[in-house]
């Protein structure tokens, strides 16, 4: 079930930010590959929804048809 972000973040998220999206690997990935798929992200937020860009020959799309559950991890600190 997806949530929603807090009104409180509204402004924080329209900033640019450095963003880590969070997959989880299918059982079938092999040893080793229980772990999930990290990847940095650039992210658009608006009107309570994240978009972000991703080429369909990567990994996290592949994962991402597998399965809809994701984790974003927006990152705070200023690194440009």
């Amino acid at each position: 079930m997806a949530e929603r972000v807090p009104p409180e973040f509204d402004d924080f998220l329209a900033e640019p930010h450095n963003a880590i999206l969070c997959i989880p690997r299918g059982a079938d990935e092999g040893e080793g590959q229980d772990a999930p798929h990290a990847t940095p992200v650039w992210f658009d937020y608006s009107e309570g929804r994240f978009q972000i860009s991703i080429t369909r020959r990567r990994v996290k799309s592949r994962l991402l048809q597998e399965t809809p559950s994701v984790t974003l991890v927006v990152d705070d600190a200023r690194t440009y």
